[in-house]
């Protein structure tokens, strides 16, 4: 989230590449994910569910969001990595990850 749209603007030329990236990544995982038998449905599903899951976590929305803001010079990507058997987020691992490296 930008704080305006001139601001959202001015980012867009990096914004957009991110974006692409991602977009990529998913369109990659989805047909991995189909090529070894699972439906697009359920793909979509399980995506929903991880998000969800991740955004009932306390705090952790907010720790994203500051730590992309307080690099926003390097245009980081913000990694967040649990176990799938974590139930209650505590093994969350938040990563910065500058755009120098990716």
């Amino acid at each position: 989230a930008y704080c305006s749209k001139p601001c959202a603007r001015a980012d867009w030329d990096t914004h957009k590449l991110s974006c692409e990236r991602l977009r990529q990544g998913r369109g990659e995982s989805l047909a991995a994910f189909v090529a070894g038998g699972g439906r697009t449905k359920d793909f979509n599903q399980s995506f929903d569910d991880l998000q969800s899951w991740f955004q009932n976590v306390p705090g952790l929305m907010n720790e994203c969001e500051l730590l992309a803001w307080s690099h926003r010079s390097q245009a980081p990507i913000i990694n967040v990595l649990a176990s799938d058997a974590d139930v209650d987020g505590s093994t969350i691992q938040v990563q910065m990850i500058p755009r120098s490296f990716w």
